[in-house]
């Protein structure tokens, strides 16, 4: 089987169509309503607690505000780019730790494009479209490693 077929049909194996467990929580990904759950699953309550911190000490840390810390820990709004990266600088923990379902609808919703593009790529037989399939190839590896179909 060619490179580009293979990481096509690894691609129509994507959970587009399926209902599928990531990790902490199921998600039906052919609906993309997941991107406003009302919850989102954080543990910057719980480093901040184990650090003896206040709200508002960690919000003067990050920039913010403590009703939006109060928030995010509750998991009622989402962190901008410039929150994540400092919760992950101050708790020494990646974003995905601290967010994990947050993540996963990141990863998915980026899967989910990097499917369509795979079959454009697939016929570009120059060094770019393999360097570009190449890539897809790589995130495949990444992601399959916490994908149980049901």
């Amino acid at each position: 089987m060619a490179e580009g077929s293979a990481i096509s049909t690894a691609f129509a194996r994507w959970p587009s169509w399926a209902t599928i467990k990531i990790r902490r929580c199921d998600l039906d990904i052919a609906d993309s309503s997941f991107l406003s759950m009302p919850k989102i699953q954080c543990y910057v309550l719980t480093r901040r607690k184990e650090w003896c911190l206040t709200q508002d000490e960690l919000a003067k840390l990050v920039g913010s505000y403590r009703e939006k810390i109060r928030a995010i820990e509750n998991g009622t709004t989402r962190p901008t780019a410039d929150e994540l990266m400092a919760f992950a600088f101050i708790f020494s923990h990646t974003a995905p730790d601290l967010f994990p379902a947050y993540a996963d609808s990141v990863q998915d919703e980026v899967m989910a494009a990097a499917a369509q593009l795979s079959k454009k790529f697939e016929r570009d037989k120059t060094q770019k479209g393999r360097r570009k399939t190449r890539l897809l190839q790589d995130m495949l590896a990444r992601v399959t490693s916490h994908v149980e179909y049901v």
